[in-house]
């Protein structure tokens, strides 16, 4: 299959399986936020509406416009598809109380958002710049990154360092990188696996556990919140690599 075929096509209606939707329990308990709660029902609406396709395997190892244009469709299919399975997530598990899994998997997108800002901002550069081979060598390890493997196994392409590319998004807002290093300490068995397990009772002098604590105003600022910021993020930037003209590359096809 040429490069000319590999032509995609972003935000068309394909008739999506429904979007789950926040609860009415949690509407009620935070009934000021429902309209940032459709906002980001509505986010992942549109990550339904991206037309994935099949992406051809590489034909060849060399640096061929085709095998870039598969893997960099590769990266963008994989990363569309994680934003839309993690944001189902987060929506279900609000809905079901369950911070713990809330915060780890709003932490989790906001990396996605980091990396897929990160590649759409080098993969254009290296284009404008038709410098096919540092192209050839990003997407390689964009796309084939492995650190366990790489430990393990002498494996020879090492992914890029996830708190580096996160760090890059100071560009676009310094609270964005502080937020992912709070986030950090909701997804560690430490301090901030007790404020989402149990709440003091001073009067009483003991720590009060709850298996399903209501989610509150704070923690929508600290999860929801942060969802829909990271999400508007992943559609730009998959939306402009989807689109991305690589025709000027001077490769051998």
């Amino acid at each position: 299959m040429s490069a000319n075929n590999l032509v995609c096509v972003i935000l068309i209606p394909l008739h999506p399986l429904p979007v789950p939707q926040f609860s009415d329990e949690v509407i009620q308990l935070l009934p000021a936020r429902e309209s940032d709660f459709r906002q980001l029902e509505r986010l992942l609406q549109q990550h339904r509406t991206i037309n994935i396709q099949d992406v051809p395997l590489p034909s060849s190892p060399e640096a061929t416009r085709e095998s870039m244009l598969c893997r960099m469709l590769t990266f963008t299919f994989t990363a569309a598809i994680r934003s839309e399975k993690l944001l189902e997530s987060i929506i279900r598990e609000f809905n079901e109380f369950n911070l713990h899994a809330v915060y780890v998997l709003v932490r989790s997108h906001l990396e996605l958002a980091a990396l897929a800002r990160f590649a759409n901002k080098n993969i254009k550069e290296h284009v404008t710049q038709r410098d096919v081979d540092r192209l050839d060598k990003f997407l390689e390890k964009l796309v084939l990154g492995n650190l366990f493997m790489s430990k393990e196994h002498e494996y020879p392409v090492k992914p890029f360092h996830i708190g580096s590319v996160v760090r890059e998004l100071e560009k676009i807002s310094p609270q964005i990188p502080r937020m992912y290093y709070f986030l950090s300490e909701f997804t560690h068995p430490n301090m901030g696996a007790l404020v989402l397990t149990t709440e003091p009772d001073l009067e009483r002098g003991v720590n009060v556990f709850d298996r399903r604590r209501a989610p509150k105003d704070t923690d929508f600022m600290q999860t929801v919140n942060i969802a829909i910021a990271t999400s508007e993020l992943i559609l730009k930037d998959v939306s402009e690599l989807l689109l991305l003209d690589v025709s000027g590359l001077e490769v051998l096809d």
